[in-house]
């Protein structure tokens, strides 16, 4: 295996032979076995405790992907739909429903009033519901011109990751400062690499809501991170921003994210509280996985399949979206998401 393989290993979703064969590996059933009589091998798996099946209910689906242990995989019942009826995978994506944070009517309202948008993030976030299937979050900017932030936990999952993997693969995510200031926020140019190639994405990310490490007293200037957060903007061009990665535009006025922006932003936060500079990033509008909703995500991208007029397929980035809500339904918002700061 080259490094490139190893790297891309990290992020690509495993497909239903590169789930199913260690388990047959196991029990000393051949791939082509699975190819002739592909029920009978599922059968002797699952009686012999290395598949799952779910009752088709959103608690149990949830619980039972989270059990996953090593030597097993789970397959999602047929009857449990998990994109909504009425929907294409391309079509919830742009428009199935999404929790809204809410936002401050303007800047001197944000600072007067000390909004956090993580505190707001939090409350929208915890209340979820369960039999609703979730697209993501939204949030939108306060300046005039400034467009509305479209941000799916899957992407937050896989930036947290790509940030974390990035050096141990030789592959570090580079920062550079252009400009700080309280007023109007930090401007930084990141280095990113691709997960699933050579490039690297090299772009900008400005409106980062930093403060003062060390503060005597807080003053108007020493608030403008409140406000300057729901401002954030990047110029980034890959295939996420441009089609949801999937081929579908999104809506006007919203920038959707992707995981090369929240490494970025992760990086930054990191470079600024390694470094003397006096300021360190104060919010993020991007949430970060706690051990337990990484694994949760983990089972998802490597055990978890769904069954399809009979057969296995895998599951495609909405479907996975939709199963990172639900476990935020199912487990609570303080249970699957780190508090500020706390990771690094």
């Amino acid at each position: 295996m080259t490094e490139l393989d190893a790297w891309q290993r990290e992020f690509r979703n495993y497909s239903v032979r590169k789930i199913l064969e260690p388990l047959m590996r196991e029990e000393d059933i051949l791939w082509g076995h699975y190819t002739h009589d592909a029920e009978a091998v599922m059968q002797e798996l699952q009686s012999n405790g290395r598949i799952i099946r779910p009752e088709p209910d959103d608690r149990a689906v949830v619980d039972a992907i989270r059990g996953i242990e090593n030597g097993q995989a789970l397959v999602i019942p047929e009857s449990y739909p998990i994109i909504p009826d009425g929907y294409s995978a391309l079509k919830f994506i742009k428009r199935g429903r999404e929790a809204v944070i809410a936002r401050p009517e303007s800047r001197i309202g944000a600072m007067r009033w000390n909004v956090n948008l993580e505190d707001d993030m939090n409350g929208a976030l915890d209340n979820i519901d369960l039999d609703e299937a979730c697209s993501g979050y939204s949030i939108a900017g306060i300046r005039k011109g400034s467009r509305t932030k479209k941000i799916r936990l899957e992407h937050c999952y896989r930036g947290a990751k790509l940030f974390a993997e990035s050096a141990k693969h030789g592959r570090p995510i580079q920062v550079r400062r252009y400009h700080g200031d309280l007023e109007f926020g930090g401007k930084y140019a990141v280095r990113v690499p691709s997960m699933s190639s050579d490039k690297v994405y090299e772009f900008t990310i400005e409106n980062v809501p930093i403060a003062l490490k060390r503060k005597s007293k807080m003053g108007k200037n020493e608030r403008q991170h409140l406000a300057n957060v729901y401002d954030l903007m990047t110029r980034h061009d890959c295939p996420a921003q441009h089609w949801n990665g999937l081929h579908y535009r999104r809506p006007a006025g919203e920038d959707a994210s992707c995981p090369h922006i929240i490494a970025g932003y992760l990086a930054i936060m990191q470079d600024l509280e390694n470094d003397d500079s006096p300021y360190y990033v104060a919010l993020s509008p991007y949430v970060i996985p706690s051990d337990l909703m990484h694994s949760y995500a983990e089972n998802l991208r490597t055990k978890t399949l769904r069954e399809v007029e009979g057969k296995r397929r895998g599951l495609n980035s909405v479907m996975g979206e939709i199963m990172h809500g639900k476990a935020l339904a199912n487990y609570g918002m303080f249970r699957c998401y780190r508090k500020h700061r706390t990771w690094m």
